[in-house]
């Protein structure tokens, strides 16, 4: 047990992920993860201290937790100090199914957000240059200035200065 304990903690020092645990009460019995120190916090810093203290100031996070400490599994998204989290909290439960605690294990997702936002922005400049495509294949008098506009739509541009 103590070698699984070991290398959990080192497991969870070196990746940029949050884990927390709490007993049934919602105090905090482990706190690891290299992610806490984007908060300041250390390794087992917030072990003893209320859960719900802890986020007191985020009401969708202190909700999730009151939620897996009565049984139920959810998965949030939410943004801390500008970085982007998925948050999946879990009860624990024993063999009876009463609940020991919960666990809330936090995955930053920010860099994959930003990739999915350019993936989005691209997608559109792309739909917007095929429909620039169609436009001009028309060859009408409007074709190239009603192209020009689509290109700066889809650009992102909101006028021509």
């Amino acid at each position: 047990l103590i070698k699984s304990q070991a290398t959990l903690v080192t497991v969870l020092s070196n990746t940029p992920i949050i884990l927390f645990s709490t007993d049934k009460t919602g105090t905090i019995v482990l706190s690891e993860g290299k992610g806490l120190s984007l908060f300041g916090i250390a390794g087992g810093q917030a072990v003893g201290l209320a859960f719900s203290d802890l986020f007191s100031e985020n009401q969708k996070i202190s909700g999730a937790a009151a939620r897996a400490l009565s049984g139920e599994s959810i998965t949030i998204v939410e943004v801390l100090e500008s970085l982007i989290f998925e948050v999946n909290f879990s009860p624990i439960l024993n063999k009876e199914k009463e609940i020991l605690g919960m666990i809330a294990l936090y995955f930053d997702i920010t860099d994959l957000k930003d990739a999915e936002n350019r993936m989005k922005t691209r997608l559109n400049y792309e739909e917007g240059i095929a429909l620039c495509s169609q436009i001009l294949l028309k060859d009408t008098p409007d074709s190239i200035p009603l192209a020009l506009l689509e290109l700066l739509y889809c650009s992102g541009v909101d006028k021509i200065v």
